[in-house]
């Protein structure tokens, strides 16, 4: 299974009216002293900061007090710990990936997954590094 989703980059930067407050920046510089090509958006109540770290693209994600709820990055569906790569095999055979992401805090890491086929999609989210919940279950329109 190969993704081909790349992060949309925001093309504006802190504190020229998307709202992205000092202190969420001077954090953002001190969690992510070596990133590259930085780019602030504001989104649902987030200061997401888009960026390139050792050649990866991810996501920080601050909250209103300037702390970091969550870094996020998109992966290839080989890169998933081992039960949940191979729960996806035999039970979504069917299905195509059309958006995995790991999002990772100070506690633990998740994955998120978008699977297709010809009538649905499913959103999915991992459990403790080992199952599939469905989160959102969605028929296509074949109109």
């Amino acid at each position: 299974m190969t993704l081909v989703l790349v992060l949309g980059w925001g093309s504006t930067f802190a504190n020229n009216g998307q709202g992205i407050s000092k202190q969420t920046v001077a954090h953002f510089s001190k969690d992510f002293a070596q990133a590259k090509k930085v780019n602030w958006i504001k989104e649902n109540g987030y200061s997401i900061a888009n960026f390139v770290l050792d050649g990866q693209i991810l996501a920080a994600y601050y909250g209103d007090n300037a702390e970091l709820i969550a870094v996020v990055h998109n992966i290839l569906a080989d890169r998933l710990p081992i039960f949940l790569l191979t729960s996806l095999k035999s039970s979504y055979q069917d299905y195509w990936v059309s958006n995995l992401f790991e999002s990772a805090n100070e506690n633990e890491s998740s994955y998120h997954l978008t699977l297709e086929n010809a009538n649905q999609v499913l959103v999915l989210r991992s459990v403790n590094s080992t199952d599939w919940i469905v989160v959102k279950k969605e028929r296509k329109n074949l109109d």
